[in-house]
């Protein structure tokens, strides 16, 4: 899997419902987590890895939080230009 920690390349238009949306949300948290993750061996200072590892946990209830609503959307399958 390619791994870009970037929106930008993302095709909203393309997305055909909101479990599309919210995958993609989810592949951006892990992205950022694995992002965060790649950072820790290089820091020295233990109140920079306290903040860093407060930041992990976030990030890491921000992809539960978006797998939760995933589950809770899935079965709706609504296109998101209808929600509009």
């Amino acid at each position: 899997m390619r791994q870009s920690f970037s929106l930008r390349e993302a095709d909203f238009t393309e997305m055909r419902n909101l479990e599309e949306l919210l995958a993609l949300a989810a592949e951006f948290e892990r992205d950022k987590v694995m992002f965060y993750e790649m950072l820790r061996p290089f820091i020295e200072d233990p109140e920079t890895v306290t903040f860093l590892e407060k930041i992990l946990s976030e990030e890491n209830r921000h992809i539960q939080r978006v797998q939760s609503l995933k589950e809770n959307n899935a079965e709706e399958n609504v296109i998101l230009s209808e929600r509009s």
